[in-house]
Formats: C-alpha cells, structure tokens, sequence
C-alpha cells in the first residue's frame, strides 16, 4: 500500500455557490511503494536517452525559425514553415509519448509524486484546448471547452492533468473525420467531471 502525506483546508463559500473548494496549505502530495530499483533505471536510461537528442533536434528548429529570414531568403518561405512546423508538431507528440511511458512506469511502481496546488481548473483546460485548436482545424474539425462555469479553482497537478486531458484530445482528433470535439466540464457537490466527446468512432 502506497503511503499518501496531503494538506488541505476547504474554503468558506464566499461566492454563493454550492461547491466547497479544496485547497491546499502546501503543495506537497507524494505516492510512495518500495520497488526495486533496476526497472526504474532502465525505464530513466530510455528516458534520457530518448529525450536528450530530441531536445536537440527541438532546439535545432526554433532556431531555424529565429534564423529562417537571413538563412532561407531564396526558399520558398511559406514552404519552409510549413515543413517547421509540422517536423515541430510530431517532435512534440514523440515527447509526449515519452513522458507518458516514464510516468506509466512510475505508476506501475507506486513512485509517481503528483504536485498539487491550487490553479483555476477552467483556465487551464481552456489552455490546453487553445492549444489543440490548430491540429483539429488541420483536419477541417471544430474543438470547444463547454462549461457554465469561470472559475473554479481547486488542488491538482496541472503538469499531470493537461498531460492526460491532450492525451484524450489527441485520440479523439485522430479518430474523428469530421464534426465536433467537446471539452465539458461539470461539477456535483465537491466531484469536478471533465469528459471529452468527439463524433467520431472512438479507440479501437
């Protein structure tokens, strides 16, 4: 059994409304389990060795794009961006595939620490599909945060938190042709529910 250390206060309902936030005194959440420590360094070995000449590459890019008006005046510009910006965009996604696999075997292994502290859940969500909005409309798609709701701030790891609701977008652009993506988010009593919907077929 994982040993969980959390402190927490719920704030006093100023605003009306029926929710009691929970907020923390501190941002301090860790899960921890005795493991074995060889799986954890050869996971950390694919870890570094993946993602530092990644990094480069990435690097490599944006200083292409500093660079891109002394060293590309006889390209075709647009061209050039274009090309960019889509070896950026999977860089990213290759990133992100490689952070999922290390915190995937952190979980399996009872060491995965969650940072919590208090952020407006709404205005993260809303950042992260801003962000998502440029790869849906590559595929002609429409994606929207649908909520009631301007604020409602609570403890979470946000890190953590965007990285699994891009997850959850990134499959359902991928798996939708045409229509709509949904970012809803919902609340009952102290329970947040944030649920994507797309009009595609869903993960196979």
């Amino acid at each position: 059994m994982g040993d969980i250390k959390y402190l927490y206060e719920k704030e006093n309902n100023d605003s009306g409304t029926d929710y009691q936030h929970v907020l923390l005194k501190e941002p301090i959440f860790r899960l921890s389990k005795n493991y074995g420590p060889p799986k954890d360094v050869f996971y950390n070995n694919i870890y570094h060795e993946l993602r530092t000449p990644l990094n480069v590459v990435l690097g490599s890019i944006q200083l292409f794009e500093m660079m891109d008006d002394d060293l590309f005046l006889g390209c075709n510009r647009n061209k050039f961006r274009a090309y960019n910006n889509l070896m950026k965009k999977n860089c990213f996604r290759l990133l992100r595939a490689i952070n999922n696999l290390i915190d995937s075997s952190k979980l399996d292994s009872g060491n995965l620490n969650l940072y919590l502290a208090n952020h407006n859940i709404i205005e993260t969500l809303e950042g992260i599909v801003n962000n998502a909005k440029p790869y849906a409309e590559d595929k002609g798609l429409k994606i929207s945060l649908k909520t009631k709701y301007k604020n409602i701030t609570t403890a979470f790891d946000e890190e953590k938190l965007s990285r699994a609701v891009l997850n959850l977008i990134s499959n359902a652009i991928k798996f939708t042709q045409k229509g709509n993506i949904n970012v809803e988010v919902k609340k009952k009593e102290k329970t947040i529910y944030i649920s994507i919907k797309d009009t595609g077929i869903g993960i196979p």
